[in-house]
């Protein structure tokens, strides 16, 4: 696809409107004619004119391929926006391919099987919102914070403790957030493809989001790692373990309030952590590490969100 650039005069007509020319190519590549209905979205300064797209069903042959690439599939297209999902085969779907389609799904939000039958399978997605609120998605956010920093709080207080039920219990845990953060992208991907579902000013944010919901997703990995080894009798440096909890504490804070002088307390967190590790070679320590860097990347996301430049507006050919 290419992006082309044009410059248009605005012209005023009877009655108080105004009107701009479309370019001509573009009307000549989407077909369309006189009286047909194009959809206007102002937002920040800019006006999107499109034309009411929607996802078609996607159709993926499934013979001959394994199980986990099929998962793959229909992780990917679910967090693309994708509604529905036909998977058929050239011959009968083993049994075993059907529980397996069965329990992939089961973990994500809002789907469901619709229709089976000796060859096929219908997945259907259903968002609970057509259209997102801005509310609704910085709230999914936060909820995906506080998981983060309460899953932390507890493992490091199990750890301290040595409380081998509360580490299990958090390892259970960060296998539903997942369900949440696929759902997350699954929104943050619909607003960047259709102008209608995007509840920010610009695509800017979007990226700040996926880049912060990535960046969490990633942490939890850490933090189950973290706790599977200690699950093994690794020892963990306790001074390093409060550190952790207390960057934590103070990112989710930082998210909240964006208090400037949180960001000097946590790079000097980190540096403690690091120096406090860094003759260690036991697995656990080394997840706790990497969890620890990820307190760092989730503070650069938050920066990025919340410190941008003042735009000033430039017309163009003012008469």
């Amino acid at each position: 696809m290419r992006v082309n650039w044009y410059v248009r005069k605005l012209q005023k007509i009877r009655h108080g409107s105004y009107v701009i020319s479309l370019p001509p190519e573009w009307v000549s590549k989407e077909g369309l004619r006189p009286h047909n209905e194009l959809y206007l979205i102002t937002n920040d300064g800019c006006l999107f004119i499109y034309l009411p797209y929607e996802f078609d069903s996607v159709s993926v042959d499934v013979t001959n391929i394994d199980n986990t690439v099929i998962k793959y599939l229909i992780l990917t297209y679910y967090m693309q926006g994708a509604s529905e999902i036909y998977i058929y085969s050239q011959g009968p779907l083993p049994a075993e391919t059907k529980r397996f389609v069965k329990e992939v799904v089961r973990k994500l939000r809002n789907s469901d099987i619709t229709d089976m039958g000796l060859t096929y399978m219908f997945v259907k997605f259903k968002d609970e919102t057509p259209f997102i609120s801005l509310n609704d998605f910085l709230e999914e956010v936060d909820n995906m914070f506080k998981f983060v920093v309460n899953a932390v709080n507890d493992l490091i207080d199990g750890l301290i403790n040595d409380n081998s039920i509360i580490i299990k219990e958090v390892i259970e845990r960060t296998e539903d957030f997942d369900r949440n953060y696929r759902y997350m992208i699954r929104i943050i991907s619909k607003m960047a493809q259709f102008p209608q579902y995007n509840v920010f000013s610009s695509p800017r944010e979007l990226i700040a989001y996926a880049a912060l919901s990535k960046d969490l997703s990633r942490a939890v990995y850490h933090l189950s790692k973290v706790a599977e080894h200690a699950m093994d009798s690794d020892i963990i440096n306790n001074e390093a373990l409060i550190l952790t909890r207390e960057s934590y504490n103070d990112l989710y804070k930082f998210y909240k309030t964006q208090n400037l002088e949180l960001v000097a307390h946590l790079r000097h967190n980190y540096a403690e952590i690091k120096r406090r590790l860094a003759k260690s070679a036991n697995f656990a320590e080394y997840e706790l590490r990497r969890l620890a860097a990820y307190s760092i990347a989730l503070m650069d996301d938050i920066l990025n969100i919340y410190l941008v430049p003042p735009k000033k507006k430039k017309l163009i050919g003012n008469n």
